[in-house]
């Protein structure tokens, strides 16, 4: 995929993830600006605690309905400021089929999972999560198409019970990455996790009116 390509696809006011160097965390950003290979994001807190400055790698992720956007480069610069932005030069991108049918969230839940014949409780962390399906990691090795319940603990005190079949793994320095289908989901958990995603549609909103206001000052 031609990088040039990258503000056909990033649209001004667009909500992407973004991932500092080689940390496994995405933050939820937001488009100020997309001209040819460079796309301006706002300096969200994440960077300043991660001591982001110019030169830093950074990764891009973008869903739509059919596909999945992944692009990589450098923080070309950085301006402070209310509302301050970064400018990213894209060196490398990437587009993938888009499996989930419903829209995907980037979070970090902690989770135990029990496959269906065992009695043990193997703990997880959830880094991405839909009606349909979620991804997470675990030191455990399941099979694939093992079916295996989970407990998620929301924010709020809420728990989140489903069941799913593993549908992919990748081994990476010790640590299984998973791709998981739900099978079964009771009326309660989808609601808990219907509220969920309303809150961090929220927090994209907050984003999107910082974005109003960086635009008024252009």
């Amino acid at each position: 995929m031609n990088v040039e390509a990258v503000s056909a696809i990033l649209k001004e006011g667009s909500p992407v993830s973004t991932k500092i160097g080689s940390g496994s965390a995405w933050y939820r950003n937001i488009v100020y600006l997309s001209e040819g290979n460079f796309v301006h994001l706002s300096l969200i807190d994440r960077y300043l605690e991660n001591t982001v400055i110019t030169g830093t790698h950074i990764s891009i992720k973008f869903f739509n309905e059919f596909f999945v956007y992944l692009f990589s480069g450098l923080i070309h610069s950085i301006y402070a400021g209310n509302p301050g932005y970064v400018i990213v030069q894209i060196t490398d991108a990437e587009e993938v089929i888009n499996t989930r049918l419903s829209p995907r969230y980037d979070t970090y839940l902690s989770a135990n999972l029990k496959p269906e014949w065992d009695s043990i409780v193997y703990f997880s962390i959830i880094t991405d999560i839909s009606y349909g399906g979620m991804a997470f990691m675990c030191t455990h090795r399941f099979d694939y198409s093992e079916e295996v319940e989970v407990t998620a603990y929301l924010p709020n005190n809420q728990v989140y019970q489903t069941r799913g079949k593993v549908i992919r793994r990748s081994i990476k320095s010790g640590i299984i990455d998973y791709s998981m289908q739900f099978i079964e989901m009771s009326e309660q958990s989808c609601g808990h996790l219907s509220k969920y995603f309303a809150r961090l549609d929220a927090e994209t909103t907050a984003l999107y009116q910082q974005f109003l206001l960086y635009s008024s000052k252009q």
